[in-house]
């Protein structure tokens, strides 16, 4: 159970991350 919350922690941690970097690519140029 413990792992699955981590697990799933650390895909929303990438997801928001990725969205940040992705944003940041659009604002960027």
């Amino acid at each position: 159970m413990f792992r699955v919350l981590l697990y799933n922690e650390d895909l929303i941690l990438g997801y928001v991350s990725g969205r940040i970097r992705h944003s940041f690519i659009w604002i960027l140029p």
